[in-house]
């Protein structure tokens, strides 16, 4: 995948016993995100990062284009009972694996996950970007926490079209915390990779330029 980002909506293996909450999650995923192909069209690969549902079959990707040109509940009540029972968790189950060693995976999730650039993705030296919506519990609180996803991370390319920028990093985590409260503050990371060479220096920018 070439865009300038790649992050997947992970659920861990015993969701599929809360279908209920799936179908809330993949609700306020269609209600806010914007479907990937309509964003592949608008936008030059460097300046798009693609959020993923994975779903069982010939497409890694959630898609409702084909459903309404539009966000709305129709979309959403068309598509997630079929997302919900489709969700891939052996797709889940290896990228979680992949980011493991990096973030430590509490709570019923699902977390969303991101790396930058998108050719990095699963890469185990490479940043990664997390938002743990474990403690969003109600479709409002999960509705408002894909917005800051949207809004302050993937409409932000100058955060990662590059390879994650540290320095703007800082001040785009400050700024949510302050605009949307701890508890949205807390739940998004950004871990970095820091390599000492032999002389001290640190070396995490050469890794990730394009």
């Amino acid at each position: 995948m070439n865009s300038g980002a790649l992050a997947m909506l992970i659920l861990p293996n015993d969701a599929a016993l809360q279908r209920p909450r799936i179908e809330a999650v993949c609700r306020a995923f269609v209600a806010v995100l914007d479907d990937s192909d309509a964003t592949a069209a608008a936008l030059p690969s460097a300046l798009q990062m693609v959020t993923v549902w994975p779903v069982t079959g010939d497409s890694m990707r959630l898609r409702w284009s084909a459903f309404v040109a539009r966000h709305d509940d129709t979309a959403a009540q068309r598509l997630c009972p079929d997302a919900a029972t489709r969700y891939d968790y052996t797709t889940a189950s290896v990228w979680r694996a992949k980011a493991q060693a990096r973030v430590g995976f509490v709570g019923r999730g699902p977390v969303l996950v991101a790396w930058a650039p998108a050719r990095l993705a699963g890469d185990p030296r490479a940043p990664v970007l997390t938002f743990d919506l474990s403690r969003m519990n109600t479709p409002d609180e999960l509705v408002a926490a894909l917005k800051v996803w949207k809004t302050d991370i993937e409409n932000d390319p100058q955060l990662w079209a590059h390879g994650w920028d540290m320095q703007r990093w800082r001040l785009t985590s400050a700024a949510i915390a302050d605009r949307y409260g701890k508890q949205i503050g807390d739940a998004i990371k950004l871990v970095p990779w820091l390599h000492a060479d032999a002389g001290g220096a640190t070396d995490q920018q050469a890794m990730i330029a394009p």
